[in-house]
């Protein structure tokens, strides 16, 4: 998860300087690093809830007693979705204030970052695509 933060950081450091961006990679990395922090702990609360539901019902019900999901389950879903929500505003609030931009920069280097996303990932399926392709070209060329 680290090298995915710092990677975010790079390509939106990347996509900012174009926007006129003052904010360096450790900058961007520490603000969405901790803007993550409510949708991380909502998994730290589910993971305690599974636990201690594993060790009051051991390794599963009966299919007997399988049933609906009770009121509880939903609200924690309710939780999750909310804690995602207030993850996504304040990666953008504390984006922009590490920037220093205005709603529309942010949204504009939003647009530049996205597409380095999309070249970023090209170059990597290419990359898949293509490091088999050669392994056998070079096998039938050399052996």
């Amino acid at each position: 998860m680290t090298g995915v933060i710092y990677m975010n950081g790079v390509l939106m450091a990347w996509g900012g300087k174009k926007v006129g961006g003052k904010a360096t990679v450790p900058q961007l990395s520490e603000a969405l690093a901790l803007s993550a922090v409510p949708w991380v702990s909502s998994f730290v609360l589910w993971a305690v809830v599974a636990i201690c539901l594993r060790l009051i019902y051991g390794v599963g019900l009966p299919v007997g007693a399988a049933r609906s999901a009770p009121l509880w389950v939903y609200l924690f879903l309710g939780y999750g979705a909310a804690s995602l929500v207030w993850s996504l505003v304040l990666r953008r609030n504390c984006t922009l204030e590490v920037q220093g931009f205005s709603a529309a920069q942010g949204r504009r280097a939003f647009w530049i970052g996205m597409r380095r996303y999309v070249l970023l990932l090209v170059v990597l399926a290419a990359l898949v695509v293509l490091l088999p392709l050669a392994s056998r070209v070079l096998k039938l060329f050399l052996g």
